[in-house]
């Protein structure tokens, strides 16, 4: 985009924050008062300006984002040398044009800039014989040097500068404090980020917690405190269930149940010593109990099985059912049931496993653009379930896709421009489709249905819009454990309450 249009529309901006330069305003309102104050002659002022948006940018882009979607190319360097230029300052002219030059932007951009360079040299020839302020110099080196990441280099340069007692030896005075708290804050946070290690490794996940949520609220966090955020919610999470089933086997309550809940615990990863103390305690408690009590424990058991696999967990019935057949206590009526119920549990899982292998098939033919086997392979698939609903979508969509031409591309549009549109249910739908038939752009597609979801979340509200919210946040971690980036044009579209689970 041309300058001049860049700075018509920024104008505004200018205007309502204009300061003569402060830290505390956006960095292009800092550049362009400076470029503004070159053309008036201003060039002190402008030096002031472009230098702190220097600071606050650092170095510069063929193409920058300026304000909203309005870019263009960022060259300070460039500016700076005119500055120092008019000041008579030619040393630092020539050291900003080269650094200018380096970048490979302005060079391309700015008509003048090799008569500009002609102008420094020539320039710099009569003044050989002047003598040059050194803190100056000294502080453009540790500027450059700050702006490069380079702290211990920058304060090298600025306590040279500070020590020279010139013109800027003030300006190299204060840009040396911001280092310093900018390095303070480092080593703040690296401490703390070691206490919460230490406070997490012995145990402490209740003050680890607090530790690590503290780093995650500051401008910059170790990327994986998220992940030790977690692992402390996990800890302390399983610490709580621990409690509860230590008062409940105290007390000589749900003894087989919470012994099975402390095995879960254990493969959890919770602590190995705690739950073995516990388990002696418990089975202490079961050898007291009569032999009536074990009884109706092993057929409340059973019933727990019963509620399991009528909710379809056919593994964790199925580990229920065999400890009652193998228990002591289960009469033989209970014994054979169980065993009855293994034996319909086993087909089910033969027959689940066979149908999921088949749909899987179905939908790997269907991606590698193989439609015909892929239907043959589903239809084989309904003759085991014939009401699958997933199974008569697949063969509904291949029969639609092969209507359609074959565009997938046109699929993954439609569902995109659906959730635009509001309808977040036809974009949900548009894009899993999308989804059965190509791996292409699966990020893509997965971000505009965990958008969908929490945006009819959001319109849906209550239990039932929270249950939507949830999922589409689920969707979101997902790819953000990937790395996946929204395009930046795409992005400015999405409402920000959407953004704000991303």
């Amino acid at each position: 985009m041309d300058m001049n249009k860049i700075k018509a529309i920024l104008f505004f901006f200018i205007l309502t924050s204009f300061v003569f330069s402060d830290l505390t305003v956006k960095w292009y309102i800092n550049y362009f008062n400076g470029i503004d104050f070159i053309k008036k002659g201003e060039y002190k002022k402008a030096k002031v300006c472009l230098e702190d948006a220097l600071a606050q940018k650092g170095k510069p882009k063929k193409s920058t984002t300026f304000y909203a979607k309005i870019r263009g190319p960022y060259i300070p360097y460039y500016y700076l040398a005119k500055v120092y230029f008019h000041l008579g300052q030619y040393e630092v002219a020539k050291s900003k044009l080269e650094m200018s030059e380096r970048f490979k932007i302005a060079p391309k951009i700015q008509s003048d800039f090799y008569d500009l360079k002609s102008q420094i040299e020539k320039k710099l020839k009569e003044s050989k014989s002047k003598t040059i302020d050194k803190s100056i110099t000294l502080y453009q080196k540790g500027l450059e040097s700050y702006t490069g990441g380079n702290f211990d280099r920058a304060l090298e340069f600025l306590n040279k500068a500070i020590a020279a007692k010139g013109k800027e030896s003030q300006r190299a005075k204060e840009l040396k404090a911001k280092i310093i708290k900018e390095m303070q804050f480092e080593k703040a946070l690296a401490s703390d980020y070691n206490k919460g290690l230490n406070l997490f490794k012995i145990g402490k996940f209740n003050e680890a917690l607090t530790v690590f949520n503290s780093i995650s609220k500051r401008k910059e966090f170790y990327k994986d405190v998220p992940v030790l955020i977690e692992k402390c919610k996990k800890q302390i999470e399983m610490e709580n269930e621990f409690q509860k089933i230590k008062n409940e086997v105290y007390k000589g309550l749900n003894l087989e149940s919470n012994k099975e809940k402390l095995n879960i615990l254990k493969n959890d990863g919770f602590d190995s010593g705690k739950v073995a103390r516990l388990l002696v305690v418990l089975n202490e408690k079961l050898n007291q109990k009569s032999i009536e009590e074990r009884k109706k424990e092993i057929g409340n058991l059973y019933l727990e099985g019963e509620k399991y696999f009528k909710s379809g967990n056919l593994k964790k019935a199925m580990d229920i059912f065999n400890r009652v057949s193998e228990s002591q206590y289960a009469s033989f009526e209970l014994k054979q049931k169980s065993i009855n119920r293994i034996s319909e549990i086993q087909a089910k899982l033969k027959e689940l496993n066979l149908l999921s292998n088949l749909i899987t098939k179905g939908k790997k033919l269907m991606k590698e653009g193989k439609y015909d086997e892929s239907e043959g392979v589903l239809k084989k698939a309904l003759e085991i379930s014939p009401n699958n609903r997933t199974i008569k979508d697949l063969l509904s969509l291949i029969t639609q896709f092969k209507k359609s031409g074959g565009k997938t591309k046109s699929i993954l549009k439609f569902g995109i421009l659906s959730y635009f549109r509001g309808d977040y249910g036809g974009s949900i739908n548009s894009l899993r489709n999308y989804l059965n038939l190509t791996d292409k752009n699966v990020e893509l597609a997965n971000f505009f249905i965990a958008a969908s979801l929490i945006s009819e979340g959001l319109m849906t509200g209550g239990k039932d819009g929270n249950k939507l919210i949830t999922q589409g946040k689920k969707i979101f971690s997902q790819l953000k454990n990937k790395g996946y980036k929204l395009d930046k044009k795409l992005q400015s579209y999405i409402s920000p309450k959407v953004l704000n689970y991303f």
